[in-house]
């Protein structure tokens, strides 16, 4: 299914076992709005911001090839998860102007679940509105629990550890909190 303008569900949305939504178009002022869970999910259009206004789950593969996919604070948090207990499901993309804006504000977090399932790497392309600061997560070893996740997003401040006579720091880290992963080195 073709999307070129906003996405709005008054109900519950589950798409079929193969179908992928396809967001294009060149709109800044996209969204998706009600409880919604899709299979696939693609970005592609030069220009396009799609803004999250709800929660919402893709279970196989969210595919950011161009555009941005906004996790809306301005009222609430807001989750957007990746995979399922059952399937850890897949990010592909991510580039300076092609990635999920997952951030906490002060007040508010938009953070991106991710399900793993073993030793392996997690790509979390994100970053705030206006810097792409993906990361990757490689996971050594560990005791890792059916349904195991990973929270992600980033912070525009200083690290709370840091020295507070320090003058000169970089103003942005990643917070990542595991659930249902036990000993891990990574």
């Amino acid at each position: 299914m073709n999307v070129e303008g906003s996405w709005v569900n008054n109900g519950t949305f589950t798409s079929g076992a193969s179908s992928t939504v396809l967001f294009s178009g060149t709109s800044s002022s996209t969204y998706i709005s009600g409880n919604n869970t899709f299979n696939n999910l693609t970005l592609n259009g030069s220009g396009l911001v799609v803004s999250l206004q709800d929660d919402a789950t893709v279970q196989g593969t969210l595919a950011i090839t161009n555009g941005k996919l906004t996790l809306d604070i301005s009222t609430t948090n807001r989750t957007l998860t990746v995979g399922n207990s059952t399937s850890i499901g897949n990010i592909t993309g991510g580039a300076s102007g092609s990635y999920i804006v997952a951030y906490d504000d002060g007040t508010r977090i938009g953070k991106v679940r991710r399900f793993v399932n073993g030793n392996t790497s997690y790509s979390f392309p994100i970053g705030d509105a206006s810097n792409y600061t993906p990361i990757t997560y490689a996971q050594n070893s560990a005791s890792v629990n059916t349904g195991a996740y990973l929270d992600v997003y980033t912070k525009a401040t200083k690290i709370p550890q840091l020295n507070s006579t320090f003058t000169n720091y970089l103003k942005r880290y990643w917070e990542v909190t595991p659930s249902g992963i036990n000993s891990a080195n990574y």
